[in-house]
């Protein structure tokens, strides 16, 4: 997905984007975020910050906050949204350029269901960004799709995982967007430097699997995986 198709999302972001800060039935990443000592609350930087709910949920308990986005529409819902917190400022960026201009600059650095992309090399370089952001002995929060809650999905669905691949692809609208194991993030941060303090699951209602009601042969609710790691010192 380009710079052009989030700017045509920006209008309609909250009917056509998961925002898992408003879709967290259990809480957990106000969870993560208070159990952040206040050592390290100078600075957030949120990547992929989109109409800027984290920010605004979450901002007031940081110094300086940044919030970056692929998209200017994007970026301009956020202003707006957040415009009772003058002690933020806005980048359009992806991560990469993120990362270059940003440097080692956040206490808690935030990516909530960003790493997607069907294509390894990208995911591997948006990986690296966050490290590169994070500055040393700081706290990252990433949140990624669940491969484990895509496949009881489909089993709920009575579905023969033909839309998902080996490789932890699932298909969305015709799309291939990346899933993830609970232990390919941990061997993805741990790979980078960091040290892996929880993985949680962010349930969410069947509602945005398309089924108005919890299924009846179904246990519990999808979910997504959220975690909180440290860069080592």
């Amino acid at each position: 997905m380009n710079r052009d198709h989030w700017n045509e999302l920006a209008e309609r972001f909250e009917n056509e984007v998961m925002d898992m800060v408003q879709t967290d039935r259990n809480r957990v990443l106000r969870q993560m975020v208070s159990s952040i000592p206040e050592t390290h609350r100078s600075t957030l930087v949120d990547l992929g910050c989109g109409i800027g709910t984290f920010i605004k949920t979450f901002g007031d308990l940081f110094d300086e906050v940044v919030g970056v986005d692929l998209s200017k529409r994007m970026l301009s819902r956020a202003r707006r949204q957040c415009a009772d917190l003058p002690h933020t400022s806005w980048l359009c960026a992806d991560l990469k350029n993120a990362a270059e201009k940003l440097g080692e600059h956040a206490d808690l650095t935030v990516c909530l269901n960003v790493i997607t992309s069907g294509e390894l090399r990208r995911r591997k370089s948006q990986w690296t960004s966050l490290k590169k952001v994070t500055r040393r002995d700081g706290y990252l929060i990433v949140g990624v799709p669940s491969l484990e809650s895509a496949k009881m999905v489909s089993e709920v669905e009575d579905d023969d995982d033909s839309d998902i691949t080996d490789d932890g692809l699932v298909s969305r609208d015709g799309v291939y967007q990346k899933f993830f194991s609970r232990e390919e993030i941990r061997e993805a941060l741990i790979k980078r430097g960091f040290d892996v303090c929880s993985i949680k699951r962010v349930y969410y209602d069947w509602s945005e699997e398309g089924m108005p009601e919890p299924p009846k042969n179904a246990d519990g609710y999808p979910w997504d995986w959220a975690c909180l790691a440290r860069r080592a010192a």
